[in-house]
């Protein structure tokens, strides 16, 4: 058979876990007050050239996922706008 693929969009997702959250919604809420700071932070470190061609990191998602055991894992998605680049070495 033969394999097509097409880009739909110029963004790739990273994800930061957090296995052992006591109380996402706390977690959750301060993620989201520092929201705009961690993404200052990661375009001037890590992403600065992303960053400097007109990308880097564009936004912060959180997800809560449930263990089998009733706890909460957290996970923030890290959309990256990576322009050229393929995302490999931020």
């Amino acid at each position: 058979g033969k394999i097509t693929a097409k880009k739909i969009a110029k963004h790739s997702i990273g994800q930061i876990h957090f296995p052992n959250v006591s109380n996402f919604s706390n977690f959750k809420a301060h993620i989201q007050e520092v929201k705009n700071h961690l993404i200052d932070l990661a375009n001037m470190g890590p992403c600065q050239t992303m960053f400097k061609r007109g990308g880097g990191v564009i936004n912060l998602k959180i997800r809560k996922l449930n263990k089998p055991d009733g706890g909460e894992i957290a996970v923030i998605h890290v959309l990256v706008d990576t322009r050229d680049a393929m995302g490999a070495n931020i």
